[in-house]
């Protein structure tokens, strides 16, 4: 932090621009916080609000510090109740947007004395002093960042009622009509797990992308069944009535939208639902995937949360706060389970388990990798493990099973 702040001071820190998914973005921050939180017994919502741009190009490393940092003081300081990022877009000049994120918490809320020091360098609450895990350095870095990137970050807290923290970046569309709607979207909130009664037809020539598509489909509860090309898409079809049809768009013998046209000509075809994939996500690709008829566009790769959230959606299924979604819930085949026995962790110092509990709540990524690193030599095999779960930023499991071991 220091560091950094230095750099700032004297000029040398620069706006690095990248072109990435915001979705993507999302999705990371949700599986970063939704352990730490719910290990506390705190709900953490991402709320998408609005007209989102899909691509955006900004400095990524520096927004994500930026609000990594206001969530991780908000699960830190919340008892109960729980935390929501809500992120909406207004537009700005032409294929500009100012994209805001606001964090809100039900935690103890600032004091009016100490809100106005709240972004001044090593300046802590009382509530910071008495954790004794943090420099006071956080949220002036989070406000030189801000002003660096042309943007702004404020806040606004009442004793006993929480604390919104705002921060809105000026960002570039990654392309001219990248603006998808994602009205009230609630990453707490996820599709009914059960799915059973809705067939879904998957329409893909490669098999492995095929077999991808169905375990996600599958996993959710619904009947599915698969297609090698638009016309066994459409033999199918007409056998088995789906109620929803995923797409793939280039195919041999007849392509995605050649299939969809087809299905729309027909009467029987009217009521499903079809979602149009692609490994593009050009305007021109989604212009014509709507142009032939389908529901909804999606470009690869495909994301579990996204696509179970695009099928939910698309039959009106709703939402119910019951399912509990994580976005490693598909892995990788050979990815390894990262499990923790019991011998593995009776090798490893008490104090060391407590570190690593503390560092998990807080979801302190940095603190992690040290304190793995730091048993790596003298206890690889538990290292190894406790690192493929941090690699999936699978904090929960981390917890769970030191939970179980301790036991």
């Amino acid at each position: 932090d220091i560091l950094d702040l230095a750099k700032i001071e004297s000029g040398r820190m620069e706006v690095q621009l990248v072109e990435f998914k915001l979705n993507e973005f999302l999705d990371d921050l949700f599986s970063l916080y939704h352990a730490p939180a719910q290990a506390r017994q705190l709900t953490f919502t991402i709320k998408m609000s609005g007209k989102l741009p899909e691509s955006i190009q900004a400095d990524q490393q520096k927004i994500r510090q930026i609000v990594s940092n206001l969530l991780s003081n908000a699960v830190k300081f919340t008892k109960t109740g729980g935390i929501e990022l809500k992120v909406s877009a207004k537009p700005d000049a032409e294929n500009k947007v100012w994209l805001n994120f606001t964090v809100t918490d039900s935690g103890p809320g600032i004091a009016p004395d100490e809100l106005s020091h709240i972004f001044e360098k090593f300046h802590q609450g009382k509530l910071g002093r008495q954790s004794e895990s943090s420099s006071g350095l956080g949220l002036s870095i989070c406000q030189e960042y801000a002003h660096l990137m042309q943007g702004r970050i404020s806040v606004q807290s009442e004793l006993g009622k929480g604390s919104t923290f705002q921060f809105e970046v000026p960002v570039g569309i990654a392309f001219d009509t990248s603006f998808y709607i994602r009205e009230n979207i609630e990453k707490d909130s996820q599709p009914p797990a059960n799915g059973s009664g809705y067939r879904i037809l998957i329409a893909d020539d490669v098999t492995g992308n095929r077999e991808v598509l169905r375990e996600m489909v599958e996993t959710a509860g619904f009947d599915c069944r698969t297609a090698a090309n638009g016309a066994e898409a459409l033999e199918i079809f007409a056998a088995w009535q789906p109620h929803l049809i995923l797409m793939d768009t280039r195919m041999p013998l007849m392509g995605g939208l050649e299939a969809i046209r087809r299905i729309r000509a027909a009467d029987q075809g009217q009521p499903v639902k079809i979602i149009s994939i692609s490994a593009t996500a050009y305007p021109e690709d989604r212009a014509a995937a709507q142009a032939a008829g389908a529901d909804y566009f999606i470009s690869k790769p495909l994301k579990y949360d996204e696509l179970i959230f695009r099928i939910s959606g698309a039959l009106g299924l709703g939402f119910s706060p019951d399912f509990e979604f994580k976005s490693s819930s598909i892995h990788p085949a050979g990815s390894g389970s990262g499990i923790i026995t019991a011998k593995l962790l009776a090798a490893l110092p008490e104090t060391w388990v407590h570190e690593l509990r503390e560092a998990l709540l807080a979801a302190d990524a940095a603190k992690i990798a040290d304190l793995i690193k730091a048993v790596e030599p003298n206890n690889p095999e538990a290292a190894n493990s406790l690192m493929k779960l941090a690699g999936q930023f699978d904090y929960e499991g981390m917890l769970e099973q030191l939970d179980k071991c301790a036991a």
